[in-house]
């Protein structure tokens, strides 16, 4: 999710810094490359997470870039990614809604080992 478009000159600065974050046009990274670059990111991960991205890094080397080719314009021209999200996902915020459950509940619903005290 991104900010609303301004429909002017003005959104040409977000689309350029997009550009220059996701800029994928060099060769792809090794899988250790890739994950090294993933770990230096996280705050915290698990081999369950890591053997995901392993199987979806697998997955796009495998594709040669195919996935790429068969995207429609509204995926790749980032004018209109953003119209559509104004469109379709921004007017639907006020509908959202999420079960949450308060820090000091989850802790106090969880077994500790009588020398760890969570509070």
């Amino acid at each position: 999710m991104v900010a609303p478009a301004f429909g002017d000159d003005r959104d040409e600065a977000w689309v350029q810094a997009y550009r220059q974050t996701y800029h994928y046009s060099g060769p792809m990274p090794s899988e250790e490359e890739y994950i090294a670059a993933w770990r230096k990111g996280c705050h915290a991960y698990g081999h369950d997470v890591e053997d995901a991205k392993r199987e979806a890094y697998r997955r796009a080397a495998a594709d040669n870039g195919q996935i790429w080719e068969s995207l429609t314009e509204e995926d790749t021209n980032l004018h209109l990614y953003l119209v559509l999200q104004q469109r379709y996902i921004s007017p639907y915020f006020d509908r959202l809604r999420a079960q949450t459950v308060s820090a000091p509940a989850l802790l106090a619903s969880l077994s500790w080992p009588e020398a760890i005290d969570p509070y």
